[in-house]
């Protein structure tokens, strides 16, 4: 619940703190509105698959604000830069995600809260989460 409001809070502050753009301001404020859509189902869901198809949903409106929007003359190389860095991300975590199907047989986060995986399992999971989510994120600045 706290994300939801933390999420409804920052859209209110974008679009507050952008008035003043006079650039495409109804594409603007139709990208930051389909983010948050994608944002509050991602802190809804209870399974995996919806988690992840949320999360690599959320890009496509980043990646075009990016493009459109952006501040600097390389704007169109970062925008690129940003898709093909996440989207490595993105295949750590559908691997962590196809792993615990196999072992468990469903995605539903409810489910395999009942679940114990044996210590390397759990490892295994742990990094491809882990690194998934810091590429995403971005924890590291590898795309610097």
């Amino acid at each position: 619940m706290f994300f939801i409001i933390l999420t409804s809070f920052l859209v209110c502050i974008c679009l507050f703190l952008n008035y003043e753009n006079d650039y495409k301001v109804s594409e603007f404020h139709f990208f930051i509105w389909v983010l948050q859509i994608i944002l509050i189902l991602f802190f809804t869901t209870t399974d995996l698959i919806i988690l992840f198809v949320c999360f690599e949903l959320s890009l496509l409106p980043i990646f075009l604000i990016m493009l459109t929007w952006g501040s600097s003359i390389r704007r169109v190389l970062a925008s690129y830069y940003f898709f093909i860095y996440t989207s490595v991300g993105a295949i750590l975590m559908i691997l962590g995600i196809c792993l615990i199907f196999m072992e468990c047989g469903t995605t539903n986060l409810l489910v395999l809260e009942a679940h114990r995986f044996n210590s390397s399992k759990q490892l295994i999971l742990f990094f491809l989460f882990f690194w998934g989510f810091a590429i995403k994120i971005p924890i590291f600045l590898f795309h610097l």
